[in-house]
């Protein structure tokens, strides 16, 4: 596996997201990219507290080079960069774990900061290793359904298997 806090300390983003003093991790397909040694121009954290005014502090000093966006009002924030780079922010609501087992796959349930370095509590570094796209849970599905299309992009894009599991809540889902 990469060296992720080498690549993501060097990154000056990053370290201006990790100097701000709050608690924020990188969170998803970043790091899912790292791992593989893609490159990836959207980068998701998580942060305790307002992240309207966090957003704000990250755009000090980046005057007319990127714009605020909010998506599913009040629950993300995303600034677009003009050379592409997009950062979404959305906030950590009760534990890391928890805010983890509400994503897709095991592949995107990572987090990362430099205080805990890289967290995985669905074996999600293991199934990058193997190349396997599971699913976290069949209720985050229900609960979004369009991560059901995101199987079959990611087995096209990846080039990795859909685990038999993931597979059979997909078809089952299908049906409802």
């Amino acid at each position: 596996m990469k060296d992720i806090k080498k690549i993501v300390s060097g990154n000056k983003i990053n370290s201006k997201v990790f100097s701000l003093g709050r608690e924020a991790y990188i969170v998803g397909g970043y790091l899912r990219n790292l791992l593989v040694g893609k490159e990836s121009k959207d980068i998701d954290y998580i942060v305790r507290g307002n992240i309207r005014e966090f957003a704000a502090q990250m755009l000090v000093g980046e005057r007319g080079s990127a714009s605020i966006v909010e998506l599913k009002k009040e629950q993300m924030i995303r600034i677009v960069f003009k050379s592409g780079l997009t950062l979404d922010f959305t906030e950590l609501k009760g534990g890391l774990k928890d805010n983890l087992g509400e994503r897709d796959f095991t592949m995107n349930a990572l987090a990362w900061s430099p205080e805990t370095g890289l967290i995985y509590p669905f074996n999600g570094a293991k199934d990058i290793a193997k190349q396997r796209i599971k699913a976290v849970s069949i209720d985050n599905f229900r609960n979004d359904p369009l991560r059901l299309l995101r199987t079959y992009r990611f087995v096209s894009e990846l080039g990795w298997k859909a685990e038999p599991e993931t597979r059979k809540m997909a078809r089952h889902l299908r049906k409802e």
